[in-house]
């Protein structure tokens, strides 16, 4: 091979690497950049970073000061969180992780967008129409009356008839506190919708929260703001509907003891 041909050969090499460096970079770079921000809280600082992916996926990374991560992949249909425990680092001072958990939450489309019934006070008693928890929509009640017999029906994956006239006090109060609790989380669950978010947006708030309760308040706003955008005061209300939903589970549990299934 001549000298020349050798400087040909060099030159031709080098541009096909450039070419296929410019439409690798090209490629990634069709992702959107990463975003990252940083919070405390209860002595745990969590560094939150989140990209979109060429799919429309939603790729929220969150580590905490002692390196321990998780990652959410947020999807049209799913929500995915994998928990990664730090091991250490690698030969090359890469971090080392490994897997310690997975979950999938699916994302309920069919989660209403607003509570017709937050206000409503009674229900017709044979009338197949109920006040239902709008973020979960197994929880409802009605109400009811057979002469001077007072009735409150509820009903989940069964369904109780509770006589309400005859209780002792703190039984009526239980009662109350299973209404209530879905009224207030229908109340709060309208607030937040009323900033026009798409139902499936909503429901993939609701798939969302249930899988990161377990976080500060503060976190949890700051990753439901790098997943779907927005003013953290929105998510504050689906995070207040969510905890009213979980106090009226625990009231449904306790009083479907004070009545007979049917």
């Amino acid at each position: 091979m001549t000298k020349r041909n050798f400087k040909v050969r060099i030159l031709s090499l080098a541009l096909t690497c450039c070419l296929v460096f410019g439409i690798t970079a090209s490629t990634v770079s069709a992702a959107s950049p990463i975003t990252t921000s940083v919070v405390s809280a209860n002595g745990i600082t969590y560094t939150i970073s989140s990209e979109t992916e060429q799919n429309g996926d939603k790729i929220i990374t969150v580590t905490t000061n002692n390196n321990d991560k998780f990652v959410l992949d947020v999807s049209k249909d799913t929500i995915v969180k994998t928990d990664y425990k730090y091991i250490g680092k690698g030969l090359l001072g890469n971090k080392k992780y490994t897997q310690s958990d997975k979950k999938v939450e699916n994302i309920d489309n069919k989660l209403g967008t607003s509570s017709d019934a937050v206000t409503a006070q009674a229900i017709s008693f044979g009338s197949a129409q109920h006040i239902k928890l709008t973020n979960n929509g197994d929880y409802w009640y009605c109400y009811g009356s057979e002469g001077a017999k007072a009735y409150l029906k509820i009903g989940c994956v069964n369904k109780y008839q509770i006589r309400t006239d005859n209780l002792s006090s703190g039984k009526k109060d239980d009662c109350k506190g299973y209404t209530e609790a879905i009224l207030n989380s229908n109340a709060s669950w309208t607030k937040g919708v009323a900033y026009d978010l798409g139902v499936g947006v909503a429901a993939g708030i609701v798939a969302l929260i249930a899988l990161n309760f377990v976080l500060p308040e503060s976190i949890l706003i700051t990753v439901l703001v790098a997943a779907f955008g927005g003013l953290g005061v929105v998510f504050s209300y689906f995070i207040d509907s969510y905890k009213w939903s979980l106090t009226a589970a625990g009231c449904y549990v306790q009083i479907r003891a004070y009545g007979t299934q049917y």
